[in-house]
């Protein structure tokens, strides 16, 4: 196979960089691949087409170095590594406080797609990813962190969904990111492929009316293969879980708003119970 030619800098093939910090690596990894392909394997030619691939503001500080015109490709890119502080694989790149800015941050914004989701998900691993390499971050922790991100809404909504789906999961602890994933994946769709007046119907005006912690409520799902109205036909089926915090109450009635069970919700404004919850 021929030798490629080098390409001329500014075209779609040639390595580019600008001053950031963290492309400089890929930057020279990129140049080399380059040289070895058009078969230039001394170090002078990598070092002649590293200056020409950048910038003129770039090229300007690398000329003032003795290395520039050597023939020692190392030992040019550590020199010019020593300008560009961040450029390795900085020990402190990332620090827990940039994934709770992040988690933070993210749990203020309601979340309405599975494109933010996604977005989310990347920002999450990259810094998550690092801190847990380094050891300072949990596989528990990172659990509880990813699950925090979301809006406080939409995290009800999840949760509800979460735990009619694994009953015996213990509360103490933390769910798969998996797991959350999939689970918040399938409450998006149905709001992504919902109507303006739909997704606006699903969200909570106000606040759930107050519920006395020495209440309890049922997490109640109906599961159904067809029906009109209020009707519910034979194969109808009813999954009663019990929960005794008031916040997991909260939860069931968020889901069963956003759900639209708007006559399986009129449980919770009856003043008796049914037979049996006091």
């Amino acid at each position: 196979m021929a030798p490629q030619c080098m390409p001329l800098r500014g075209s779609s093939r040639a390595p580019e960089f600008d001053g950031d910090a963290t492309e400089l690596v890929r930057f020279f990894e990129d140049v080399k691949i380059l040289c070895e392909d058009a078969e230039l394997y001394s170090d002078a030619e990598r070092i002649k087409w590293a200056t020409r691939y950048a910038s003129h503001s770039e090229v300007e500080l690398w000329s003032t170095l003795a290395l520039r015109s050597g023939t020692d490709w190392p030992a040019f890119m550590a020199e010019v590594k020593r300008f560009y502080p961040g450029a390795e694989d900085d020990d402190h790149k990332y620090m827990r406080l940039d994934l709770d800015r992040l988690v933070v941050a993210q749990a203020s914004i309601p979340m309405s797609l599975r494109r933010e989701l996604g977005e989310y998900i990347r920002k999450f691993t990259v810094i998550a990813s690092f801190l847990e390499k380094k050891g300072r971050l949990s596989k528990g922790e990172r659990e509880d962190k990813f699950l925090a991100g979301f809006h406080p809404v939409f995290k009800g909504q999840l949760m509800t969904r979460l735990t009619l789906a694994y009953l015996e999961h213990h509360p103490d602890d933390p769910w798969p990111t998996d797991r959350v994933v999939q689970h918040a994946s399938f409450l998006l769709a149905g709001v992504s492929m919902a109507t303006p007046e739909v997704v606006l119907s699903l969200t909570p005006l106000s606040a759930p009316p107050p519920i006395r912690q020495s209440q309890k409520c049922h997490h109640m799902s109906l599961v159904s293969h067809g029906f009109r109205g209020e009707n519910y036909d034979s194969t109808s089926a009813v999954v009663t879980t019990w929960v005794t915090n008031e916040r997991d109450c909260r939860s069931t009635q968020h889901f069963l708003r956003s759900q639209q069970l708007l006559h399986v919700y009129r449980c919770f404004e009856l003043s008796e119970y049914p037979s049996g919850i006091k």
